[in-house]
């Protein structure tokens, strides 16, 4: 297992909904790239650390911003499409299926592929509201 950081520039948290999903997009295809995995349809784990409903396992509404964010076209939106749509604008790699999952859980599931013996996934943090 492997991960890279990509910043989020403070003029992104406040610009357009498609400059942001473009930037993830960008930042995961950097990803796939470095790691040689361009040219697989891979499954992607996708968290999204903000208030959404979730409505299928790849269906999430982004109910409001918080973080510092508040990024237009987004709230009231999916943002698994939204995402799927910034990578199809890019055109050069695809995903699979995706699982939205809460940061607690992707937290577990990392731990757990290197030790099959985790049970729990915590995350402490400090909200902004």
């Amino acid at each position: 297992m492997d991960s890279q950081i990509c910043a989020i520039p403070k003029e992104m948290m406040l610009g357009s909904g498609e400059q942001l999903f473009n930037h993830i997009a960008d930042c995961l295809g950097d990803f796939l790239v470095s790691h040689n995995l361009k040219g697989q349809t891979l499954p992607l784990g996708f968290t999204f650390s903000f208030p959404c409903e979730q409505k299928e396992i790849d269906k999430s509404i982004l109910i409001r911003w918080t973080k510092g964010f508040n990024c237009s076209g987004v709230e009231g939106e999916d943002v698994v499409k939204l995402l799927r749509k910034a990578i199809d604008r890019r055109g050069d790699y695809d995903i699979g299926s995706v699982a939205m999952v809460n940061d607690t859980v992707g937290t577990m599931m990392s731990c757990g592929y290197r030790d099959q013996s985790c049970e729990i996934g915590m995350i402490i943090g400090k909200h902004l509201f």
